[in-house]
């Protein structure tokens, strides 16, 4: 019905506590993948505890071949909501996966906040 109604995609917004999210995660790339759909993972780090740097790794790593996943040129496409403490780990998930096209949405820095860390991004997203 989304693609009916011109939508190309989705956000797939995911917590680091949800023990269904993998499982959730496969259908919905399989899905989509059938479909000429695309889907990209937002690591919600607001909300129900802390992602561990490994764990965020090796969610892009496995769904990035997907044809499903978004990709800005070669890089998959990321996102967060909010998880302004997790700037410096970026770095990290970039080698561990080869490279991301990372566009937070880090609204609760403001933009004079936002602008201290453009070097560390991709681009901005306000949710």
């Amino acid at each position: 019905m989304a693609k009916e109604s011109g939508i190309d995609g989705f956000a797939l917004n995911i917590g680091p506590s949800d023990a269904w999210t993998e499982k959730q995660l496969d259908s919905a790339y399989d899905a989509a993948d059938k479909l000429d759909f695309k889907l990209l993972i937002s690591f919600d780090q607001a909300c129900c505890g802390d992602w561990d740097v490994n764990k965020v790794s090796d969610y892009i790593n496995k769904y990035k071949v997907r044809k499903s996943y978004y990709k800005v040129g070669d890089k998959p496409f990321v996102s967060t909501f909010e998880g302004t403490n997790w700037i410096d780990k970026w770095a990290t998930v970039r080698d561990a996966t080869q490279g991301i096209y990372l566009v937070p949405d880090w609204a609760s820095l403001g933009p004079d906040g936002f602008k201290n860390h453009v070097g560390v991004v991709d681009g901005a997203c306000k949710g």
